[in-house]
């Protein structure tokens, strides 16, 4: 991933919004853990991607 989020990041899951496909995963570090930000992603022959947008 180009810019991680910090702490922990775990329990991924891709999710479909709008047409476009974004990852979102658990980050943080025990009581403080949440939900992160969408993570756009694009998938090509080698595999899938976070993009920069």
């Amino acid at each position: 991933m180009p810019e991680a989020p910090s702490g922990r990041f775990y329990a991924s899951q891709l999710v479909e919004h709008g047409g476009r496909w974004f990852l979102l995963g658990t980050e943080g570090l025990d009581a403080e853990s949440g939900i992160s930000d969408p993570l756009p992603v694009e998938a090509d022959e080698t595999g899938i991607h976070v993009t920069r947008e």
